[in-house]
């Protein structure tokens, strides 16, 4: 199965001031505990995913460099990637060309409609079965209930945190996920050799120990978890 539709026009290769940027901008994660932004961005960096959603909240922290949007739109250009505005300043699609924004939906807005999702869901990259699957399912069946009730050990599951976007949720879609899962936890570790960040692989693993203890009853829940999913969230 595969994990994301990739970016054909990208390479994983960066300049030494390249790896700087982005090593500063992944610590700065790190020092808030910030999992997913950098995360997702990583992959886009390396041309496994092409594009994202990146919040204000995700770069403006308090103490950061990127604390205006010309700052951040500086940082990704040095990246040598594009960046849309979302409208009403929530923040920005990223992407390693321009063109990938002439797939988003004509609107943001409401009515959200399955069309919308599927055009959506194509910028992300997410793979066409998940994208169906999202449109046509109405629940979902948690992580923690098949912990519970159908035997997945929570150092198994934890693994689908790693795949970034709704996947079939049925037992053998669970199993897909968590094999999915461990090849983004190798991915991550490769890149961050690769560009001597090892603060990424470090995000990659005490994201995947924060999804352990939430599905093994030792944590609640993650910070900020939404009850209310929409694929736009998670990028």
């Amino acid at each position: 199965m595969v994990m994301f539709v990739p970016s054909t026009v990208r390479d994983e290769s960066l300049s030494l001031d390249q790896r700087d940027g982005l090593r500063r901008w992944v610590r700065k994660h790190h020092t808030h505990e910030s999992f997913q932004p950098p995360l997702l961005f990583a992959l886009v960096v390396a041309g496994d995913k092409p594009a994202t959603h990146i919040t204000p909240r995700s770069w403006a922290f308090p103490d950061s460099q990127f604390e205006t949007d010309d700052r951040f739109l500086a940082f990704v250009d040095r990246l040598d990637l594009e960046a849309h505005a979302l409208r009403g300043g929530h923040g920005w699609y990223v992407a390693p060309t321009h063109a990938r924004f002439d797939l988003l939906p004509s609107s943001v807005r409401a009515p959200i409609t399955a069309a919308w999702h599927r055009r959506l869901g194509t910028v992300f990259g997410y793979p066409p079965t998940a994208i169906e699957h999202f449109i046509e399912t109405d629940s979902r069946v948690d992580p923690r209930a098949r912990v519970e009730h159908d035997g997945f050990a929570p150092e198994e599951i934890a693994y689908t945190k790693l795949v970034f976007y709704r996947h079939d949720d049925s037992i053998a879609g669970y199993e897909r996920a968590i094999e999915n899962g461990k090849t983004m936890r190798d991915r991550f570790a490769e890149l961050a050799e690769h560009w001597e960040i090892p603060t990424l692989d470090q995000l990659a693993e005490e994201y995947y120990q924060l999804a352990v203890a939430v599905y093994s009853g030792d944590r609640d829940a993650f910070p900020g978890e939404l009850t209310d999913f929409r694929m736009i969230a998670r990028g």
